[in-house]
Order: C-alpha cells, then structure tokens, then sequence
C-alpha cells in the first residue's frame, strides 16, 4: 500500500528515536545503523532535526551529553538500543529536509522505523543543555548553535532568525 508523503512524515515525533539503517558516516563516509532521536520539526521550512546516539562516551563532549540507561526508553521495541547505557551528545546531529527523510523512510531496506520514546525527565535533561551549547560555542559555528536551540525549544520562532543565517544554513 502506498501511503501519502505527509502521513508518512506524521509519524516523526520529537522525542521518538528511529533506526537508520543506512546512516552515512561524515567524517568517513562509511554507512552503518545509527538510532536518531527525533527534535523539533523547523517549520514552515520543514527541517526535521535528529541527534544521534552513540555507545562511546568517548565520542561526546562531556558537558553537552545526557547518559541514557536501558530504562530511560519508553516503548522500546525489541532487538533496539541492547547497551546498558547510551550517550546523547547534542552536538551530534542532522538536519534533513523532508524529501531527504521521505527517501530514508521509503527505501524498503531502511523504513526508519520508529523503535523508542525518550522518557520525559531525559529528554528535558537534553533540553537543558541548549543553554550550555550557546554559551560554549567555542567549538561550534553558529549554524549549529542556532540549530540546537530551535530543535529543542517548546516554540520556534522563526522570525528570530535573520535572512543571511537562513542562507548561511542553506534551509532558503
């Protein structure tokens, strides 16, 4: 049964993680399963934001990391998220367009299926740390820091954002 783009695109929930299964490695081009969990959804620019997990703590920057033990996911369907613990680092994320998640969720060896839902005190957890990623921007473009917020803030505001960062983010 084909179902319409935006049911299918309906079922992206912030604070739902999803298996990507073809997730490409940036740094070294390398695709592998990846859990994402699902932000904010930037509208009307349609940006769907996802933070991925990771089983190394190693890999995170200590202060901008929520820990996830097994008990945290709500909903867990089986065979998902087998480590004890699991680390959510929001410098580690995608932004993709809604075509680019169409072509994940419609490719028959990926789905994207949903797979968890963060409990709600760890997601606000991952919340709290916007703040934290503002002010330690050192490390981060402002891309990234402006990207972090709206996809973890209660309400997004576009017009907070100016004309030259929306093209400097390439979402006009």
């Amino acid at each position: 049964m084909h179902l319409p783009d935006f049911f299918l695109l309906s079922k992206i929930k912030a604070q739902y993680a999803y298996c990507d299964k073809k997730s490409k490695e940036l740094a070294t081009g390398a695709v592998k399963p990846k859990y994402k969990l699902a932000g904010n959804i930037i509208d009307p620019l349609k940006i769907y934001t996802f933070f991925v997990a990771t089983k190394n703590r190693f890999a995170c920057q200590q202060k901008l990391t929520i820990e996830v033990q097994k008990q945290h996911w709500e909903q867990l369907r089986p065979g998902n998220l087998n480590n004890p613990v699991g680390y959510i680092d929001i410098t580690k994320f995608e932004a993709l367009t809604a075509q680019e998640l169409l072509n994940k969720i419609k490719d028959r060896d990926n789905g994207f299926p949903m797979i968890a839902m963060l409990c709600d005190i760890k997601f606000q957890e991952l919340k709290n740390l916007r703040s934290r990623a503002h002010m330690s921007n050192s490390f981060m473009t402002l891309e990234s820091t402006v990207l972090i917020k709206f996809a973890l803030d209660d309400v997004v505001d576009l017009s907070q954002i100016s004309d030259d960062l929306i093209k400097r983010l390439g979402l006009n």
